[in-house]
């Protein structure tokens, strides 16, 4: 493609640029500058995993939106020189797939994703308060997806208050399972562990469930449930009401209103017309996240069996060698066209 620099896809960034602590969850493999707003990105894809579908069956909505994200927080930190104590604030989230995207992609999965900043904001020092990363995703010359994240830069001071001081981070502990349990297949998964919603006694209004000993949807400590969670809930919410497990997102707008907090219970209360879907998840009678949804029956053959599940729970086994983090961002950028500012 045309103005597009030369990536590696073989080692992964660094954990910290993108809020991950398990190096095997990290899917960008490098981020090159090319002026002004504009960047290209590596990403790689696992061949196998237990919570994401296998590439050439089909694209997992889910892994896709988790992409994305790490991509914002990749290119505020890299690109827009955001330090890795500066808190990160979501705000959107959005991507819209193809039709190709439902005929998977060729293996491995080796994606290049281009990368710009919209709507940037900045403190009066020059400092990165806010931006929109807008994302292409394509394999070879196809465009298989469109996305944007929405990032709030904001300092300690600030985010206690935007917390009301509820800063004190989890990282474990007991499965939270306020309603009726949902079977896991009804869901397209098959640990009980992945599901993240019960139901309740209206055909339309769910609870959210979690199981924070989860490694994939909780990998690090937070102060709050992660915004990922929300889009997850969606996708079992959809796959649920229409009883098609196999169910994929063919596009999703999520927009955050405020956090959800571990302690008090959050509704999520949908609304399903033929293939499209609006859900509100509601905590302390307040909005906290809205989201649109489409969606599209998706065969998903080749994903795990509740066997495999069970010997890859702990992670998919990567074959990208591990390197020492200095080595790691030297050797990504040896394919750089332009140099990245290293935080």
């Amino acid at each position: 493609m045309v103005g597009m620099p030369s990536l590696q896809f073989r080692y992964p960034v660094p954990e910290e640029y993108v809020h991950k602590r398990a190096r095997d969850e990290v899917f960008p493999t490098d981020l090159v500058s090319v002026g002004g707003d504009e960047m290209w990105a590596g990403v790689s894809w696992p061949s196998s995993h237990c919570f994401y579908r296998s590439a050439e069956c089909g694209i997992d909505s889910y892994l896709v939106l988790e992409t994305l994200r790490q991509l914002t927080i990749l290119a505020c930190h890299l690109h827009y020189g955001v330090d890795t104590s500066a808190h990160f604030v979501m705000s959107g989230l959005g991507v819209k797939f193809a039709q190709a995207a439902a005929t998977g992609l060729p293996h491995p999965a080796n994606v290049v994703v281009r990368l710009r900043g919209d709507r940037v904001r900045r403190t009066p020092a020059g400092a990165l308060r806010g931006v929109r990363i807008k994302a292409e995703f394509y394999v070879g010359s196809m465009l298989f997806a469109t996305g944007h994240g929405d990032a709030l830069i904001v300092n300690e001071r600030a985010y206690s208050k935007l917390r009301n001081g509820q800063t004190e981070k989890r990282h474990g502990g007991a499965p939270r399972y306020p309603g009726a349990t949902v079977d896991p297949r009804s869901v397209g998964h098959s640990s009980e562990s992945d599901v993240v919603l019960s139901a309740t006694h209206t055909a339309d209004i769910f609870t959210l469930s979690l199981d924070l000993n989860n490694v994939i949807l909780f990998d690090h400590p937070l102060d709050h449930i992660a915004g990922m969670i929300p889009a997850e809930a969606t996708r079992q919410v959809v796959r649920l009401l229409r009883a098609e497990p196999d169910a994929e997102l063919t596009s999703a707008e999520f927009h955050y209103a405020a956090a959800l907090e571990f302690d008090g219970e959050v509704t999520i209360h949908v609304e399903l017309d033929g293939d499209r879907a609006a859900v509100r998840f509601i905590q302390a009678d307040k909005l906290a996240v809205s989201g649109e949804v489409t969606f599209a029956h998706s065969a998903r053959a080749g994903n795990v069996t509740e066997s495999d599940d069970q010997a890859t729970r702990v992670r998919f086994q990567s074959d990208r060698p591990e390197l020492p983090l200095e080595e790691r961002m030297s050797t990504s950028h040896e394919f750089a066209a332009t140099d990245l500012l290293v935080l």
